[in-house]
């Protein structure tokens, strides 16, 4: 009896070893995409997982799906379940910004622009110091939604938040003078008219 108490304790022990090192594989940016993929799938399967643990894995697995293997749906799935373990948006959750981001960048890569549109304003709310989300929205909104004022709102905002990303700046000027607000892209781009 003590010998199958033993065996069953080694059983269990061995597992939590396993998860825990799926876990650790799955987060380690160090190895490949395809290296992670399969540890992020076996993390998901210990039913010990903490939520945030959970959240992590799908994170970064949906990441892995989507920016390493272009499966899009999938990676959607990943995001998606993340989200639903926290409806509440919690500011303080490390990677909630960054999930909504890039599950904006798949809904744009399946051309569900409003969705999109709708993620990058979580992003941004979340995180008041990134730019990032509303270039992606303003981006939407004039390319694919035809929402010019918007496009240039959001651009706008953008720069305000990160106003040393010349980066921001030159997709500034490009959005108004695709939006013909050719004075202000004028002022704004430090051009002189010919």
């Amino acid at each position: 009896m003590l010998a199958l108490l033993c065996v069953a304790a080694f059983g269990a022990a061995r597992a939590d070893a396993q998860s825990a090192s799926a876990l650790v594989e799955c987060e380690t940016y160090t190895l490949t995409p395809q290296q992670r993929l399969a540890p992020c799938t076996a993390a998901l399967a210990d039913e010990g997982l903490t939520t945030e643990q959970r959240f992590r894995v799908l994170s970064a697995r949906g990441y892995i799906y989507y920016l390493s293997l272009e499966q899009h749906d999938l990676a959607l799935a990943d995001y998606n379940a993340a989200v639903l373990l926290d409806p509440e948006l919690d500011p303080q959750r490390r990677g909630r910004a960054s999930l909504f981001f890039n599950r904006g960048r798949i809904l744009t890569a399946l051309e569900q622009y409003g969705a999109a549109v709708e993620d990058f304003a979580r992003a941004a709310e979340i995180n008041p110091r990134w730019g990032d989300p509303l270039s992606w929205s303003a981006n939407i909104k004039l390319n694919h939604l035809r929402d010019y004022a918007g496009a240039v709102a959001d651009i706008e905002e953008a720069v305000r938040r990160a106003p040393y990303d010349d980066q921001l700046e030159a997709r500034r000027c490009l959005i108004r003078a695709t939006a013909n607000q050719y004075v202000s892209t004028i002022a704004a781009c430090g051009q002189t008219p010919l």
